[in-house]
């Protein structure tokens, strides 16, 4: 190989490795590095809508589960048995029912039929919290803004600090090893992949890969087979959902993963790092969970 490309190839993995640690220090920021202060006395309980799987998953990491008193029918499997009204799949019944749920706080994700739901809840009566993270910091700023929303501080810190670390220890699983250069496919019509920037690609980097689209500021971007095929990946990931097998010559390896994994905006970062992970790194390498 000849020096000037090891050189290169080197700097980039320093640089790959430098983004990386940028972004967990700025995460691990959020929460502060001093211990959390004892915890205030318990607010006063109340009443919460929560119409996303992934909005149940946070209420109840901030200790706000038992408080939800209504919720869409996978979100029912977050919480505590019993507990909450089901408003059928994706809040569908939710308008109806407002009128005997309110006052309540419904915290909705800015997608899908969630944020075209919000005005009509606040309509009748419900203070709505919308969120829309598209980025590891949105995702942090996020769990502060539900936590004190619902007057606990404190719990926003603690469950950011879990999130660093979980996100720390997948992140740092490759150190010293050989990462795979990849292309994630996100849409097939046009043919679309992670580009450099935003919360997929902040994934993909954070799970041990190197993202093959690199130098551009956009979270998406339009490519083609025969640019898929120059950039030389290890691997070609498809989360497109299309049954089609992809359209590239020769023997590109292509695996296929969940769409869900690609879809925004989203709360779940940590799960999502971890699941690409373990799809990129399968075998006795691979994390078996989280840290408690």
């Amino acid at each position: 190989m000849p020096a000037q490309h090891t050189i290169d190839a080197a700097r980039a993995a320093r640089l790959r490795r430098c983004a990386a640690a940028c972004l967990l220090a700025s995460i691990a920021a959020r929460c502060g590095d001093a211990p959390p202060l004892p915890s205030p006395p318990a607010p006063e309980t109340q009443r919460l809508v929560a119409c996303s799987p992934e909005v149940a998953r946070l209420l109840v990491e901030l200790g706000a589960g038992g408080e939800v008193v209504a919720a869409d029918s996978l979100s029912l499997r977050e919480l505590p048995a019993g507990k909450a009204l089901d408003l059928g799949p994706a809040c569908a019944d939710a308008l109806p029912a407002a009128a005997a749920i309110a006052p309540a706080l419904a915290v909705l994700l800015d997608g899908g039929a969630d944020a075209a739901l919000a005005p009509g809840l606040a309509e009748r009566g419900l203070e709505t919290l919308v969120l829309a993270p598209r980025s590891a910091n949105e995702v942090v700023a996020a769990h502060h803004r539900v936590a004190e929303r619902l007057g606990t501080p404190w719990r926003g810190a603690q469950s950011v600090a879990r999130l660093t670390r979980e996100i720390s220890q997948v992140a740092t699983s490759r150190d010293g090893l050989r990462r795979l250069k990849v292309v994630w496919i996100v849409a097939r019509e046009p043919l679309a992949a992670v580009g450099s920037a935003g919360m997929l690609h902040e994934i993909l980097e954070l799970a041990g890969a190197e993202n093959a689209f690199h130098g551009g500021a956009e979270g998406s971007q339009a490519t083609s087979p025969a640019e898929v095929v120059a950039s030389a990946p290890d691997l070609v990931l498809d989360s497109s959902g299309a049954a089609a097998p992809l359209p590239f010559p020769g023997n590109l390896p292509v695996l296929r993963i969940a769409p869900d994994l690609a879809t925004l905006p989203a709360l779940d970062l940590a799960p999502r790092v971890l699941a690409l992970h373990e799809a990129l790194y399968p075998g006795p390498t691979a994390l078996g969970g989280m840290a408690p």
